[in-house]
């Protein structure tokens, strides 16, 4: 933060994407430390799930959204495939499913915030126009 508020570092959209994919690589390195064992494996399921959806959410940007979703794809199902090779078809199923529903949300809330500050923008015009208009 310090250093964005000195303006010793610009963020621009390719230096934020990179900031959220670290982020992501992060959540799948905490996720590689969990127990694979059937006591924990749903609450740690819902967990990760939850952390997913809210980087997500957050980002708000579905080509960074995307290429996270692919990575935590390939890691559970490389973890399946460790674990017992014969449920990696079920497993790729269940983290598409995961990773569509993810995506579509993302989508949404970038394509909700880009029409707002779409809209917030055609509204500061029309009101300088009509300013304008007004002074003659």
């Amino acid at each position: 933060h310090h250093v964005v508020a000195t303006q010793k570092l610009t963020l621009n959209k390719t230096r934020i994407r990179l900031i959220v994919l670290f982020q992501y690589m992060q959540v799948l390195a905490f996720m590689n430390g969990f127990p694979s064992d059937c006591e924990t494996a749903v609450l740690s399921s819902v967990l990760v799930c939850s952390i997913r959806f809210s980087v997500a959410v957050l980002s708000a940007d579905i080509q960074t959204t995307a290429l996270g979703q692919t990575m935590f794809v390939m890691h559970d199902v490389w973890v399946a495939w460790e674990r017992d090779p014969s449920t990696v078809t079920t497993c790729l199923v269940f983290q598409i499913m995961i990773s569509s529903a993810i995506l579509v949300v993302s989508g949404l809330v970038e394509f909700s915030t880009r029409s707002r500050i779409a809209m917030l923008l055609n509204s500061e015009s029309m009101v300088a126009s009509f300013r304008q208009m007004l002074r003659g």
